[in-house]
């Protein structure tokens, strides 16, 4: 490239990482704690006792090389604040701590932008308008910004080590990118689901090629298990040298627990949200009907799909799914996918079989969608150009069923991740601050707490206990009683545990009459 076009480059990156850095000071979730506390045990405690500490309930459950990943920025850390080393000093985030966690994430995000501007720039194949528009499209994606900025992960370091592997396919580096998806398997697990994907792919393009020799066939197959199977012992032999059959299963044990049941408290966008879905529609439907005298003899239980806690899911009438059930299931999937993949070895069908799978399998509902959209930003900036492209491009278009489907999917996607950005830190008076309720779930309650107010307002006297003389024009109420007494049905523990009769809570003072008005708890 020409001085001219780095420095457009560098442009972009300047500004986004600018962006990235008003972002610091904005809230965390509890992923936060969680990469602290790795920072305190791959810091504090010897290798062997990493996958056994268990002071704080979010324990070290990513592969070994992403332990030595924090086991490295705890170097770094020291000279920041050394009290967020100690494993005992649970939820503890001072002001150097959190800096120095943000600026850990966006560090190491330049993993994902070497990335994207070795595809995009590194042989261009398109023109520099079109790859810097692209690239920017990547580093500017909303979603990445929310989850990794203000929610807090590292999937910039991760998404960015995944994509490599991808990109080196394309460029036609077999080894490499072997090399390289072996170290994100051991740095994010749950990549493995994609190993069956790439060894086929590697297998039919790579060992086979076009024409079928045994020799050289044996040759390629040993030399690429050497390294993936070396990458492994790499990452696992520290960790498991002292009792390796007790050491690996207790890492396994970590990497997956199959306790913790089928779904999350909020559902990722896969076959098992429908299920659940399902699940619920119908056991609402048969307590409908019951009532009316119909379908009573069906059983219902007690189901805890929808519930938002963190625990084992039952479900209400559909069957309960075993871990042996969902591996059944898993392979059947995998069967038709897999075979497509061997008939037709293609960059495009390479994405569409990863994106066909993870329809089934997609866990993790932050990773996976940024994942999606920056593979479908990526195909888009290598459609339909130079000859070394279109043996490995991707059709967008074709993966993702025109314009119009690709900018839906986009918005979906990141209209999920809204809740990611706007849970708030907990008040010190004990509600739930994250909790936004809509008048029209709350019509009665929010219509005498409007009343009282405005009251108050006019009066120029005190409401409750509290009054907020600032600018922002916020009473202080106690509105707990009115929620409590004009809902039309119990507040269940999970939405309202934490909302005690006499404490206050916080309502904006000018409420419209319209019915698209928020009555906010904080």
């Amino acid at each position: 490239m020409q001085l001219k076009e780095w420095l457009r480059v560098l442009r972009v990156i300047a500004v986004v990482t600018a962006i990235k850095f008003i972002m610091i000071p904005s809230y965390h979730s509890t992923d936060f704690e969680v990469h602290r506390n790795w920072l305190a045990i791959t810091h504090s405690l010897p290798i062997s006792k990493w996958y056994y500490e268990n002071t704080s309930e979010w324990t070290l459950d990513y592969p070994p090389f992403f332990a030595w990943f924090e086991y490295l920025l705890s170097q770094v850390a020291e000279w920041f604040d050394p009290e967020m080393l100690k494993v005992e000093n649970l939820n503890y985030a001072s002001a150097k701590t959190v800096l120095f966690q943000r600026l850990s994430v966006e560090a190491t995000d330049f993993v994902l932008i070497g990335t994207l501007i070795y595809y995009f720039f590194f042989p261009r194949v398109t023109s520099f308008r079109s790859s810097l528009l692209f690239f920017s499209l990547c580093v500017f994606a909303p979603g990445f910004l929310i989850v990794d900025h203000i929610h807090f992960q590292y999937n910039g370091y991760l998404i960015g080590l995944y994509l490599l592997s991808i990109v080196l396919l394309f460029f036609n580096h077999p080894l490499l990118a072997a090399l390289c998806f072996s170290f994100t398997m051991n740095s994010k697990h749950l990549f493995c689901f994609q190993a069956p994907i790439f060894f086929v792919f590697l297998l039919k393009t790579y060992c086979i090629g076009g024409k079928l020799s045994l020799q050289r066939f044996s040759l390629r197959f040993l030399l690429l298990a050497a390294i993936v199977l070396l990458t492994f012992f790499v990452s696992f032999y520290p960790i498991i040298r002292n009792d390796p059959i007790a050491d690996f299963l207790q890492v396994l044990s970590r990497l997956f627990p199959f306790q913790r049941g089928l779904l999350h408290a909020y559902w990722a966008p896969n076959f098992w949200a429908l299920y659940a879905g399902i699940d619920r529609v119908a056991g609402f439907v048969i307590r409908k009907a019951c009532a009316l005298g119909w379908l009573c003899g069906i059983p219902v239980m007690e189901g805890n799909s929808a519930d938002g806690k963190v625990g084992l899911v039952h479900f209400a009438v559909l069957p309960e799914i075993s871990s042996m059930q969902t591996m059944v299931l898993i392979a059947a999937v995998y069967a038709p996918i897999l075979w497509t993949l061997w008939k037709r070895p293609s960059g495009e069908m390479l994405i569409r079989c990863r994106k066909s799978e993870r329809l089934f399998l997609m866990r993790s509902r932050l990773r996976s969608i940024h994942a999606e959209l920056f593979l479908v930003r990526l195909a888009r900036a290598r459609e339909g150009h130079s000859s070394r492209a279109r043996s490995a491009r991707p059709a967008a278009s074709s993966l993702c069923g025109g314009r119009q489907d690709l900018l839906a999917g986009e918005s979906i996607g990141h209209r999920g991740l809204v809740p990611a950005a706007l849970h708030a830190p907990r008040r010190n008076h004990g509600v739930s601050a994250h909790r936004e309720l809509s008048v029209d779930q709350l019509e009665p309650a929010a219509r005498a707490v409007r009343s009282r107010v405005e009251r108050c307002v006019r009066a120029d006297r005190r409401c409750g206990d509290r009054w907020d003389s600032g600018r922002g024009g916020v009473r202080d109420v106690r509105v707990s009683d009115l929620v409590q007494q004009k809902l039309p049905v119990p507040p269940l523990d999970g939405d309202f545990a934490e909302l005690r009769a006499g404490e206050p809570a916080r309502v904006s003072r000018e409420l419209p009459t319209n019915t698209k008005t928020k009555a906010r708890l904080t």
